[in-house]
């Protein structure tokens, strides 16, 4: 390697380290890489780039991709257990004899992934472009959402919008609330789950404090 070239790639590695120190989103990339890959747990991965990679018999728990790519990657006999795909492209990603448990993939991209002998328990499948050959192999208990427009109560809708106004709570690990827009799919996921009144007592926790920021958040009753 040139002397230039290895100035080049030691500054941007200077610079992906400062991101991390500074607490900033550094997405992973890889790309044929020739070793095989054991999985993840307990993270956050937003704007991942994975490309023709082998994670068979791998362990996938407690986990969150956005908008990022996992594309034609071998996922063979994995487990995957509290898995968030949300508007992940996983074009021709095999995942061929792997489990399923309480897994979503919202507005993903499936376009030649494979599903064929797979077992799923409390998996949602919301906007995604499954073809009838794939829907065939989702035994189990699995739910298929392409409905856009769901009824939320004003309860949950006002607390909700008034939550997104937390500055606090913009951090790239948190999945933020546009105040223009509800999500009202993952709304009634949640209403399928629990009452109207236990979700409204636990977003009542994270309004905004009403005097400064040095006291504790105050719980905004809104009639």
């Amino acid at each position: 390697m040139g002397r230039r070239k290895s100035k080049k790639k030691k500054k941007v590695e200077n610079r992906r380290l400062n991101r991390i120190k500074l607490g900033k989103n550094v997405p992973f990339t890889l790309s044929n890489y020739p070793k095989k890959l054991y999985g993840i747990q307990n993270s956050y991965q937003y704007l991942i780039n994975v490309h023709n990679c082998c994670f068979n018999g791998g362990e996938f728990k407690n986990v969150r991709y956005r908008a990022g790519h996992l594309t034609h990657c071998f996922m063979k006999k994995a487990k995957f257990e509290n898995i968030d795909f949300i508007f992940v492209n996983l074009k021709n990603t095999s995942f061929k004899g792997s489990t399923f448990y309480k897994v979503v993939f919202n507005g993903c991209n499936l376009r030649g992934a494979d599903f064929s002998l797979c077992s799923f328990k409390d998996t949602y499948f919301i906007n995604c472009n499954l073809s009838e050959e794939q829907k065939e192999h989702l035994s189990g208990n699995t739910r298929i959402i392409n409905k856009l427009e769901y009824d939320v109560p004003d309860s949950i809708k006002m607390l909700t919008f008034s939550i997104s106004q937390n500055k606090s709570l913009e951090k790239y690990r948190i999945l933020s609330i546009k105040n223009t827009k509800l999500n009202k799919v993952m709304i009634n996921l949640l209403l399928s789950k629990f009452t109207e009144a236990q979700i409204v007592k636990f977003l009542k926790k994270y309004l905004l404090p009403i005097r400064s920021n040095l006291e504790q958040f105050m719980i905004i009753l809104i009639q």
